[in-house]
């Protein structure tokens, strides 16, 4: 079986023959790719949660950067290392590989654009530290051409395929050179279905079937159309959540051109979100409430366990063994845990005293800059002293004001903080998308310069993107609609009429709802930022991209409008997988982005949640005292 699928491999990828070749009748497909890095976002870490680091004996040197220029495929990027050695003083590329489980891969393979001399050997080590690797000088051919290089499990012998640690690849010469090479596509290969046994076999269920046809909605009432959408959009948070860790993965992938991918890291925002999501759960009837208890005490334990700073959480966790994959304290991402806690302890009496723990001790006094009077992006812990980012949250209409309103209410951080934020940029920074008008009004004697941007006879409150998420995603949590009529509730409104009315009249796109999400054709490493750029003070583009969750977001202040987009969202595109409505499609060529994300997930369940109660989620987040201390300040401002 090995040997046959290597022919087949190798012939498909166009690397060497291989003598006598056995007929192969069978449809199916004879191997399966789990990539360790394409490259192709550019960016760190890999797709299996790690890093990537070089060792050298000086005087010899190595440096890598991603290179656009030159791909096997003329898709995103691929890893470009520039060397100069001297002899007997080599140098290593290091990839980490998060002690990942592929023990049933037959081997690995990767691309190489190799033009002269180096020798390269590659080494797989496992989480014991054992080490085996083989010399590639065989297999290169020094040329223009991207080649590939296929090699099989037994090349490295006795190492632990169940916990793999590093993929090293060491470059040496007998003398003082100097060069360049390219590499892409790093991925193990096996058996139809293979993963990274540690993530799939983790996970309590996986879609089974790719699309499905959904259309018998169309005719059925609202209700029943929001219902179903709801308990499929569930099914993410129901499966997708690791067995051991408790902690729901990323993202998925189910492109039917590519192999399945699954994007094993979480982060504070995921937990957050998942944490309504249980409680929507509940409240929906989805789950029973032993079944939502147990799931949010597993998750909270887990918590307990994971490494903090100051009591905040890291931006980004291995779900499988419970690694910080970046050292970055995220201001937003710690403020949607806080969130999913204060709802979680305000329904389950039986994890209230372990939530209230965990936000306790989450300081976000450490986040706050006194002098700007905002809050920073995050924490960079990478450096020594851990240094905060230059940059600020500093508008108001845009997701981290659940944050600053949850430091407030905790007593983190002063009540003046909430007017400090900018409505819009002041008017003398001239690089923004509109000069703002409006006039000044004093609240908690703050001068609070209450501008605005106009679309066409609309006052809005800019974002920074422009995107309905940045409106919108606090009212998964926060009334304003009721509570700040006259500012962020009003707000919200007129963004989302502009953003239905630049799609569909001015557009002419059959659908509305412009968004960051996953980008069909996978450009831009697979996500992009998207939106109505007038709306927004940097202003993101608009390239016909259209999420479902950006318009499900806004059901409670349009839900005629948005059931109609859903409809026609169902019947243009074939967008409806097992797990409710897929990322993103492209109008213009109607491709799908076949992935679920994990918080754009959550965004719709929770919004359809919260429609189909009557604000369920919102009224048990302003039940708590943190969150009562803080309500004043929505109350009492007015924009325009």
């Amino acid at each position: 079986m090995g040997y046959l699928f290597l022919f087949f491999f190798l012939l498909f990828s166009g690397c060497a023959t291989v003598s006598k070749p056995q007929k192969v009748t069978s449809s199916e497909p004879l191997f399966n790719l789990k990539y360790i890095d394409d490259f192709n976002d550019g960016a760190l870490p890999n797709l299996v949660g790690g890093r990537m680091t070089t060792e050298v004996e000086p005087p010899s040197q190595i440096s890598f950067l991603y290179d656009r220029t030159t791909t096997p495929d003329n898709k995103g990027f691929s890893l470009k290392i520039k060397y100069e050695l001297y002899p007997e003083k080599p140098a290593k590329l290091i990839i980490n590989l998060n002690e990942i489980d592929i023990s049933q891969a037959y081997g690995i393979s990767f691309g190489i654009k190799y033009l002269k001399g180096p020798k390269l050997e590659i080494f797989l080590e496992d989480g014991k530290g054992k080490r085996a690797g083989i010399s590639l000088e065989k297999y290169l051919i020094p040329q223009e051409k991207w080649q590939k290089i296929t090699l099989m499990r037994e090349d490295f012998q006795d190492i632990d395929f169940n916990c793999l640690k590093n993929l090293i690849l060491t470059i040496s010469t007998p003398g003082v050179e100097a060069g360049e090479f390219f590499l892409d596509d790093f991925s193990f290969f096996g058996p139809p279905g293979l993963f990274f046994e540690s993530i799939k076999d983790n996970l309590y269920g996986f879609p089974e079937k790719k699309k499905i046809d959904k259309k018998y909605l169309w005719k059925k009432p609202e209700e029943v159309l929001l219902k179903t959408l709801a308990s499929d959009s569930w099914l993410y948070f129901k499966n997708l959540i690791n067995k051991d860790t408790h902690l729901p993965v990323d993202w998925i992938d189910l492109d039917e051109t590519k192999e399945y991918r699954i994007g094993d890291y979480t982060s504070p925002t995921n937990i957050g979100l998942y944490f309504l999501s249980i409680v929507g759960a509940y409240d929906l009837n989805l789950i029973v409430r032993e079944e939502a208890v147990k799931r949010a005490e597993n998750t909270l334990n887990t918590l307990k366990k994971l490494p903090r700073w100051r009591g905040l959480y890291y931006n980004w966790y291995s779900t499988t063994n419970l690694q910080i994959t970046r050292r970055y304290i995220s201001t937003v991402d710690n403020g949607w845990l806080s969130a999913g806690l204060i709802v979680l302890r305000q329904v389950f009496p039986e994890v209230y005293s372990l939530c209230s723990e965990i936000l306790e001790e989450m300081d976000y006094s450490t986040l706050y800059d006194p002098v700007e009077g905002k809050l920073y992006l995050g924490y960079e812990l990478n450096r020594d002293p851990p240094v905060p980012t230059p940059y600020h949250y500093g508008q108001i209409a845009t997701e981290p004001r659940v944050t600053s309103l949850i430091a407030i209410g905790k007593g983190d951080v002063s009540e003046d903080h909430w007017f400090r934020i900018f409505r819009t940029l002041p008017q003398s920074w001239t690089w923004q998308r509109q000069i703002p008008q409006g006039k000044y009004r004093e609240y908690l004697e703050i001068d609070v310069f209450e501008g605005y941007y106009t679309y066409k006879d609309l006052k809005i409150v800019p974002s920074w993107g422009g995107s309905l998420f940045e409106f919108l995603m606090p009212v998964l949590v926060l009334k304003e609609k009721e509570l700040a009529p006259r500012s962020l509730g009003l707000n919200n409104f007129n963004a989302i009429k502009a953003h239905i009315d630049y799609a569909l009249n001015e557009k002419k796109y059959p659908v509305w709802g412009l968004s960051p999400c996953a980008t069909p054709d996978g450009r831009y490493g697979g996500y992009h930022e998207y939106g109505l750029a007038s709306l927004g003070a940097k202003g993101y583009p608009d390239e016909g991209i259209i999420t479902p969750y950006a318009s499900i977001l806004a059901i409670d202040y349009f839900p005629e409008e948005v059931v109609k987009n859903i409809h026609e969202l169902m019947k243009n595109f074939d967008l409806y997988g097992e797990y409710g409505m897929y990322d993103s499609v492209d109008v213009h060529t109607q491709k799908v982005a076949s992935r679920y994300l994990c918080l754009d997930q959550a965004m719709i369940f929770v919004s359809l949640v919260n429609y189909l109660t009557n604000g369920k989620i919102r009224e048990y987040f302003h039940q708590d005292q943190i969150i009562k201390n803080v309500e004043s300040l929505l109350k009492m401002e007015e924009f325009f």
